[in-house]
């Protein structure tokens, strides 16, 4: 049975393979944040990875001035092309994870707004309604009030300001007996 000498470096997970630092961690979470928080973040950063990857392919006179951006090794040709390939993969899942919130973003929004249109939608028409039963109540309809006030009553939806109103007229006039 082998032991481990206390300090003794791990070895890496397989050859050719680096292990995920703190530092590409902090990364990845910064990233996923900002897809949820601003989607146009991680899509410029992916846009500028993948072009950066392209121009560095493309454009050898340029390889000096992205190797350093990239952070591309110098040396071995396998280890070049690999942190090439990952780059532009990271470059195009940080696009695609931008458009994919931008996308629940706007849909969401548009939830939203039609959540609010329907309670606006909602509190014009129990507002009228209210209006209406209390004009028939000052011309004495006490009995068509009441069913305008009911009818108010049904209306799903409305606010518990709305609803206290509505429920506050439906008593008095029901105590006033004056409708039976």
């Amino acid at each position: 049975m082998q032991q481990r000498i206390a300090g003794a470096r791990r070895p890496p997970l397989a050859p050719g393979f680096p292990r995920l630092g703190a530092r590409h961690a902090v990364l990845v979470g910064v990233a996923l944040l900002c897809s949820v928080v601003l989607p146009v973040i991680p899509i410029f950063v992916g846009v500028f990875l993948v072009l950066g990857v392209g121009l560095h392919v493309g454009l050898p006179e340029l390889r000096p001035y992205l190797d350093t951006l990239l952070r591309v090794p110098v040396g071995r040709p396998a280890a070049r092309r690999t942190r090439l390939v990952v780059e532009a993969s990271a470059g195009v899942l940080l696009i695609l994870i931008g458009l994919a919130s931008a996308t629940i973003r706007g849909q969401l929004r548009s939830e939203w707004r039609q959540d609010e249109e329907q309670r606006a939608h909602v509190e014009e028409q129990v507002s009228g309604l209210l209006a209406r039963a209390r004009s028939q109540l000052s011309s004495g309809a006490v009995g068509a009030a009441e069913l305008t006030l009911l009818e108010a009553d049904a209306i799903v939806g409305i606010d518990p300001e709305s609803r206290a109103q509505v429920d506050d007229l439906l008593e008095s006039v029901r105590r006033s007996g004056v409708a039976r």
